[in-house]
């Protein structure tokens, strides 16, 4: 994409949720099928206000490719190109991997360099959600809070149980049909060969900051609900 700043591969990944912008010190992150070290169990405040600890998310314990809910997972490929607001500035440009699992309520999102070395996951369930990464874990009410808070840029993470199945968020189907919804344009360049689910998706906010994320499904496992 002309006028853009392409980083080195997985620079920007680690940055991402949806692939968004840099978060340092994730080259360290246990590649996929590694086994990483126990991560400290550093009590966290309940981000619902209740005064109790939360130091538990799916298994703080376990490796981050192993805590993943074994359900509905989609996988493939995606972009981000965000908006700089400093003056004659270039805009930022990430890829990388991600992998998408579902089980009931609880959902997880793994980011990954294009060589496939994890750099940073999120699982969402209910009322909380946590992101794991070398800079540390964090626990927030949302996905779209936490992404905001430790990226300084809204990533519409709860749309995304929605729009990969080519639904708006009260469940109605719009795929192939473009749609708005949460401030997002969400489009469908291509489906699946079946038809049964999108193959291609572009979301784009118009901002202040401006993001375009491009998302490439390579592989559907399960059925979706």
């Amino acid at each position: 994409m002309a006028g853009q700043v392409r980083r080195a591969p997985g620079a920007g990944v680690a940055a991402m949720l949806l692939a968004c912008a840099a978060l340092t010190g994730c080259a360290g992150m246990a590649g996929r099928g590694a086994t990483a070290p126990a991560a400290a169990a550093t009590p966290v405040p309940d981000p619902r206000g209740t005064g109790a600890a939360v130091s538990d998310l799916h298994a703080p314990d376990c490796a981050a490719v192993d805590c993943r809910p074994a359900g509905l997972t989609v996988s493939g490929r995606l972009s981000i190109t965000t908006e700089n607001l400093a003056p004659d500035a270039q805009p930022a440009y990430s890829s990388g991997s991600f992998t998408w699992a579902e089980q009931g309520d609880a959902s997880s999102l793994a980011f990954a360099t294009p060589l496939g070395q994890i750099v940073a996951e999120l699982w969402i369930e209910p009322g909380r959600a946590r992101m794991r990464s070398s800079a540390g874990d964090e626990v927030a009410v949302s996905p779209d809070e936490l992404a905001a808070r430790r990226l300084g840029a809204p990533l519409p993470v709860e749309g995304l149980r929605d729009w990969l199945r080519g639904r708006d968020r009260s469940g109605r189907p719009r795929a192939p049909a473009a749609f708005d919804e949460d401030g997002w344009s969400i489009a469908y360049p291509r489906m699946s060969a079946d038809g049964t689910h999108p193959a291609a998706l572009r979301l784009r906010r118009a901002g202040p900051p401006a993001i375009d994320v491009r998302i490439v499904i390579d592989d559907w496992t399960g059925v979706a609900p």
